[in-house]
């Protein structure tokens, strides 16, 4: 039996078990919007109550360069395990506080501000887990073909935490009444999350990292002025990839909730099932992507995704406006499989930017700028767009308009990719 199936097996599909407890923890919130817009918020400013839920939204991501900066230096010092199991620990406690909150009509003002700071403790947490998950896992790869494997099981666990959180939260809204049953879904995830920790800390410290400790210690001190000076270019890149992968992501989930259950009045649990269909195709877009690797190089199937979601970014809007169920269908299963795929083939293009000594901040750093910026503001930035153009291809052509900054900038990561490639090899 070679190595891969053993121990290299057991380290990158627990580190994928983890990263998926913590992505249904952060995504629970946003496919709840509707609900804890009415349960938190105050319900005399019309359609106000909305706006400020999704702020809170905005606020898991603007905490997350926070949380990137943190678990980004204390991975590069002292360990990737140990910040990983650190970050889903605090996850589960986040995820909680949640669980157990009184709402508006019992504590008032108090309510919407402790979700608030419960929020920003779940962007810190998952600012530094997806990346440090992905460097955990890439770290721990024998080859490039397992490096390719681990990249695109942990794009596809991302997408398998919020399938699992929109089934489970459309269970409890077709079942009960989700002024009660909204609590099990984050209490749930919080218990989970013991298990994941435990998972984590059992597993062994990357042999990479225990290579460079020594110059990784050496580092530390002057570790985020030598990223943004040396490896400036290296960073702007992985911001646009990442920054197309947050937008469509955020846009894929939270966003077509809103017009699901608010435009075309969709019942929540129906609305969740039809976003759930579609994550189904991200994560098979994004476990099938190492398979293009054997034919073509990552940095030019990313281009070509780029360019064909631009256009698909219209369908999709086309599919929309028809009201037709099986047309959304369609539309939303092609743009989830190609934004899949995209994801699915960034993360090794990404890893070898840095090396070892500042990877973790490094990917930590520009993970978390892109999906601030860009994931964290998507639904409010699109609902904007939305109300004041009255259409929803203005949407379209604003998703596309990131895509195809995407493939500009796949051209330029081309020969950095190269270029940091041969110096890893030094």
């Amino acid at each position: 039996m070679s190595p891969f199936f053993s121990k290299d097996k057991r380290i990158i599909f627990a580190s994928a078990f983890g990263n998926t407890l913590e992505y249904y923890d952060f995504t629970l919130y946003g496919l709840l919007c509707p609900v804890l817009s009415k349960l938190f918020f105050p319900q005399n400013h019309g359609s106000l109550s909305i706006f400020m839920a999704l702020s809170l939204y905005a606020i898991g991501f603007l905490a997350r360069p926070v949380g990137g900066i943190i678990f980004g230096y204390y991975g590069d010092k002292y360990g990737r395990k140990n910040a990983l199991s650190t970050s889903i620990l605090l996850m589960s406690l986040s995820c909680f506080i949640i669980g157990v909150l009184p709402t508006y009509q019992d504590i008032g003002i108090y309510a919407p501000a402790l979700l608030m700071l419960a929020r920003f403790l779940q962007g810190i947490c998952v600012g530094g887990e997806y990346s440090g998950a992905v460097i955990f896992s890439l770290e721990h790869s024998p080859n490039e073909k397992v490096q390719n494997f681990a990249g695109s099981l942990l794009a596809a666990s991302s997408h398998y935490g919020c399938l699992i959180a929109s089934l489970i939260v459309a269970f409890f809204a077709y079942i009960q009444s989700t002024s009660i049953a909204w609590r099990i879904p984050f209490l749930l995830g919080s218990f989970i999350g013991i298990w994941g920790f435990y998972l984590r800390y059992k597993l062994p410290e990357t042999p990479i990292f225990l290579d460079n400790q020594h110059y990784t210690s050496e580092a530390s001190p002057k570790l985020f002025r030598t990223i943004f000076s040396d490896y400036k270019k290296e960073l702007l890149c992985s911001i646009a990839l990442i920054s197309v992968a947050s937008v469509t992501a955020g846009f894929s989930t939270a966003f077509l909730n809103i017009i699901f259950t608010q435009d075309l009045s969709f019942e929540l649990h129906k609305s969740l099932l039809i976003i759930s269909f579609g994550l189904v195709f991200y994560i098979i877009g994004s476990l099938f992507a190492p398979y293009f690797l054997k034919f073509f190089r990552a940095t030019f199937l990313v281009t070509m995704s780029s360019i064909l979601l631009a256009i698909v970014s219209l369908f999709i809007m086309y599919g929309l406006v028809t009201y037709h169920l099986i047309t959304i269908l369609l539309t939303q299963a092609l743009f989830c499989s190609l934004s899949g795929i995209f994801w699915g083939l960034i993360n090794t293009v990404i890893y070898e930017f840095f090396p070892p000594s500042i990877r973790y901040s490094g990917v930590a750093i520009s993970d978390t700028i892109a999906r601030t910026i860009f994931g964290g503001t998507i639904p409010i930035v699109l609902l904007f767009l939305k109300n004041y153009f009255d259409s929803l291809f203005v949407i379209g052509l604003y998703l596309s308009s990131f895509c195809i900054i995407s493939a500009i900038s796949c051209l330029f990561c081309l020969g950095q990719y190269n270029r940091q490639t041969a110096k890893n090899k030094l």
